[in-house]
């Protein structure tokens, strides 16, 4: 369940290796491999016959026997056994169950490791985000005599987790507010996560700095007490 990095990539990039691929069905603008989910399980299925199935009863049809899905009782029996599972706390038992009977196609490649997250609440958030169009600009930073300037950059940033070798790790900051001029003490807050540079050429490790603009006045704008800055990658150069 740990090695599935190759498969993930197939299922994504289908494309790219010449694999047939769909829509995804709750985002058509996503292009994935043939998903069967949950709601084809063996335990919420109705025996019936072909002719009825294709509304031609009365001939040889009915005479085939074939078993037709319930898709309301299929989801109501997977869920009724997540819930059970979450219940007894067992999380290696309830993540195969969402990976081997998965209502989202993301909870195939879920791992027993590193999934600790709730994907449906991020998921939700990351749709919220798109839909209103939230995207921030990228920079480069420059240091000149008259101090930090910003200069605008075609590069995009990281967006594969962990990193490909074809990203281009040197990534540009990524900015969706710029700073205040003269801002108040503590008004920004900055977190780092570097990187071991004797480690970082045969690892995919990215270093990571986040920007986060803290309240300072509840009665003004809406934009704070939220991040305003990201800057994830790996230059050559780590001091950069």
């Amino acid at each position: 369940m740990k090695k599935f990095a190759d498969a993930k990539s197939l299922f994504f990039d289908c494309d790219q290796y010449n694999f047939l691929d769909y829509p995804d069905e709750k985002n058509p603008k996503r292009r994935i491999g043939l998903f069967i989910p949950a709601s084809y399980r063996m335990e919420a299925k109705d025996e019936s016959t072909l002719g009825k199935y294709l509304g031609k009863e009365g001939g040889e049809l009915d005479k085939i026997p074939m078993l037709v899905s319930s898709k309301e009782r299929a989801l109501e029996v997977t869920n009724n056994n997540l819930a059970k599972l979450k219940k007894a706390g067992d999380r290696n038992a309830f993540l195969k169950e969402k990976m081997y009977y998965p209502v989202e196609v993301d909870d195939i490649f879920l791992n027993e490791d590193t999934n600790i997250f709730n994907v449906y609440t991020a998921k939700a958030q990351q749709e919220r985000l798109r839909d209103d169009e939230v995207e921030g600009e990228n920079f480069f930073l420059k240091l000149t005599e008259e101090g930090v300037k910003l200069v605008p950059t075609f590069k995009l940033p990281i967006t594969n987790f962990p990193s490909k070798g074809s990203d281009d790790r040197d990534a540009p900051v990524v900015i969706w507010e710029k700073p205040m001029q003269k801002p108040p003490w503590g008004l920004y807050v900055a977190g780092v996560d570097p990187y071991r540079h004797a480690q970082s050429a045969s690892s995919d490790s990215l270093g990571a700095v986040y920007i986060l603009k803290r309240i300072h006045d509840i009665q003004s704008e809406k934009f704070q007490d939220t991040f305003v800055a990201a800057y994830v990658a790996r230059p050559d150069d780590k001091e950069k």
